[in-house]
């Protein structure tokens, strides 16, 4: 296990160092595992990093309550690459309905696209991103 660790080490080392000759610094991790990862903490660590970089958002939207409208909303937002990892209906009317929809996108560039599609669809009256 030791020798393991030491050439693990050693890979890091050596990857700083290549890259230090090259002007960058990168960062640079290592994982020590005994092979029993808790899985549900790997995710969470990873969901942490992922809404920190902005690459998961929520939204906040209210849509006319009609059949079909939630997948308008779903096809606007598939057609722009994007993903939708949670969605949650948080309040109805006998008019509309409003809901938070979790969402990957790749950068604030194209969450603006998505923003923009979902605004220029007639069923949605509202959409704001939710800061959480």
């Amino acid at each position: 296990m030791r020798l393991l660790l030491v050439v693990a080490v050693c890979v890091v080392l050596i990857a700083q160092a290549a890259h230090a000759a090259e002007g960058e610094r990168p960062r640079v991790g290592l994982v020590l595992s005994g092979g029993n990862i808790d899985t549900r903490l790997l995710a969470s660590v990873l969901m942490r990093g992922l809404v920190r970089d902005g690459r998961i958002v929520r939204l906040r939207l209210r849509i006319t309550d009609a059949p079909g409208q939630l997948a308008r909303v779903a096809t606007i937002i598939g057609k722009a690459g994007g993903n939708i990892d949670q969605l949650r209906m948080v309040g109805k009317q006998p008019d509309f309905t409003d809901m938070l929809i979790d969402l990957e996108v790749w950068d604030l560039k194209h969450l603006r696209d998505i923003l923009s599609g979902l605004r220029g669809l007639g069923a949605v009256s509202h959409v704001e991103r939710v800061m959480s």
